[in-house]
């Protein structure tokens, strides 16, 4: 069968590397964003902020990008690194014409917004959507760890066998022993290219440290 070139499933995959809304169908998280960058991707600038709680780094849309820059008041991403957000899975987020769901911001620190507030963005050349931001008080609910390992290694062309050989090479006991929390942690730190390829078996593992290592 010929492919069809419009066909859009390898853009609808779930991508494993990053925070995707099916991540967030059991409920909210508040993340605390540790880091940010841009990179291009199809010619356009975005942006991937880096989260705790062993979550995948957050890409947001353009739409909650003009969100952002409405309540920082700034395009830039630094004002953001350091901030607290509640993020959410909002399930009318359409992409095409199927329901996939996108991940939207519900709250920012207290230092961005001393109130709830109303933001108008425009989603479209001519539609605009209004925005209800409520104001993170204290840093509760913060979600259980949503990073998939095993989605992780499969999307590096990795095995857990690989993983395992790298972390005897460092003294480390078999990822089986790991807990939830540190396979989310380790799934973010394999998902940098430039980790994935220290555990690639012909890479030269050194000395190189992994999550949690001073």
């Amino acid at each position: 069968m010929s492919r069809d070139d419009l066909d859009l499933t390898e853009a609808m995959a779930v991508d494993s590397t990053r925070l995707n809304a099916d991540d967030l169908i059991s409920g909210s998280i508040t993340v605390q964003i540790t880091g940010a960058k841009t990179y291009r991707a199809n010619g356009k600038q975005r942006v991937q902020y880096a989260i705790t709680g062993g979550h995948m780094p957050w890409h947001p849309c353009k739409t909650q990008m003009r969100l952002m820059t409405e309540i920082a008041g700034s395009p830039s991403a630094r004002p953001w690194v350091g901030k607290w957000v509640a993020l959410f899975r909002d399930p009318e987020v359409t992409f095409g014409s199927d329901k996939t769901g996108g991940v939207r911001l519900a709250a920012v620190d207290a230092s961005m917004l001393d109130r709830p507030r109303e933001f108008s963005v425009r989603t479209g050349k001519t539609a605009r959507t209004t925005y209800e931001i409520d104001v993170i008080r204290n840093q509760r609910n913060r979600g259980a760890p949503t990073a998939d390992l095993d989605g992780v290694l499969a999307d590096a062309g990795l095995t857990v066998a690989d993983l395992d050989a790298y972390r005897a090479t460092l003294g480390k006991s078999p990822t089986s022993d790991l807990t939830a929390d540190q396979r989310a942690q380790m799934a973010v730190w394999l998902a940098d290219p430039r980790n994935a390829d220290k555990v690639r078996p012909s890479a030269d593992t050194g000395t190189a440290r992994e999550p949690g290592e001073e």
